[in-house]
């Protein structure tokens, strides 16, 4: 599969998951949260994040060498973005993002 067609897909994917979790939150509280929080805090938290998800890419591709196996870097970028996401929309998920009463 050609990369674009792999962005656009993760894109489209991302797009929906996006809709879901705001639907099932609220948009009115989704809103009244990012405007409370501010663009400064979103970048800051996306540059980590990013920052985070190469850093544990190249972690996994170095534990793997040292096995015998060589795993593209991209490959191994995908299945941390994969994973990661999976971690932040479970607990959100879990109740629509509140505490149990």
């Amino acid at each position: 599969m050609k990369l674009a067609r792999k962005m656009t897909i993760s894109l489209i994917v991302s797009a929906v998951l996006l809709v879901v979790v705001v639907y099932l939150v609220g948009a009115r509280e989704t809103a009244k949260a990012a405007w409370e929080v501010g663009l400064p805090a979103f970048l800051t938290v996306g540059a980590i994040l990013f920052g985070l998800m190469g850093f544990q890419a190249a972690a996994w591709a170095s534990l793997e060498r040292k096995l015998g196996h060589r795993v593209a870097y991209r490959t191994l970028l995908s299945a941390t973005i994969v994973a990661m996401a999976g971690n932040i929309l479970t607990p959100a998920m879990h109740g629509c993002g509140r505490t149990s009463q």
